[in-house]
């Protein structure tokens, strides 16, 4: 008799199934372009760029790349703007004049702009991690459901996983347009398909968001992995296994097997 599925699994989207860091940094630029008249010109600097990639574990979502960008062009210091970012970041966009329903727009803007230009470019520009299709399909073999929820816009995680050859319902995806931050529409899942937080796995890359489900009343039994190949800082991956917080680290090498082992 085949075993019932009863485990739900969530991923998060960018830095977990695809890597869209140079795609990010040239949304910031050409965003920037619009706003900074010294930024005119469609392509970012390459130095520009390598330290936005390096600096990109800071960034929760699209719209703060382009205060990301600015400081990177004033030549603040990485471990400045590390420290800093939060701060630097409202002091940007204060001086700019635009509140975040603005830059988000602005952001979106751009990216559709170049889709519609270019889909093609727009598309080479990401990269999806070598081993994102298997753990998709260890999801869709294993789980009784698995969603994405992503700070992305849902129509733009469409596209890449349609360029990929990724087929995933479409239901099952959740991006920035849903208005709800993770915690919520996971839980709203969850409560929804009367799944208890103990029978559901979620990967993301940012541990701040982690570590907000594990403070969550409602989600803190819920297994919580943090994508060691994502957008992340080493120092991050050393106080988790130091300190042994309630989340655990997820390497790429042993990842379908531990996806298994905890669907069962």
């Amino acid at each position: 008799m085949k075993k019932q599925r009863k485990k739900i699994l969530f991923f998060d989207f960018d830095g977990v199934l695809c890597d869209s860091a140079n795609e990010t940094g040239r949304c910031a630029w050409l965003a920037g372009s619009i706003v900074w008249e010294k930024w005119r010109g469609t392509d970012v600097p390459k130095a520009y760029l390598e330290k936005f990639k390096m600096l990109r574990p800071i960034i929760e979502t699209g719209y703060q790349s382009i205060a990301l960008m600015k400081l990177i062009s004033e030549d603040y210091t990485e471990a400045f703007i590390k420290k800093e970012f939060q701060f630097m970041m409202e002091q940007v966009f204060t001086s700019i004049s635009l509140n975040k329903k603005a830059l988000i727009k602005l952001f979106n803007k751009i990216r559709e702009d170049w889709i519609k230009v270019n889909p093609k470019n727009w598309l080479s520009w990401h990269k999806l991690y070598p081993f994102s299709k298997d753990l998709i399909r260890v999801g869709k073999s294993h789980y009784k459901e698995i969603y994405i929820v992503s700070t992305k816009e849902k129509i733009f995680i469409e596209k890449l996983l349609d360029f990929f050859g990724i087929d995933f319902n479409p239901h099952n995806i959740y991006g920035l347009e849903s208005g709800e931050n993770k915690i919520k529409i996971i839980e709203n899942i969850l409560k929804e398909k009367k799944i208890s937080p103990k029978n559901s796995v979620f990967i993301d890359d940012y541990s701040d968001t982690l570590r907000a489900f594990a403070a969550n009343n409602f989600l803190k039994d819920i297994h919580l992995y943090l994508a060691s190949w994502g957008y992340m800082f080493p120092e991050i991956i050393e106080e988790i296994e130091e300190k042994k917080l309630p989340l655990r680290i997820l390497y790429s090498s042993m990842a379908e097997d531990i996806l298994i082992k905890e669907s069962m």
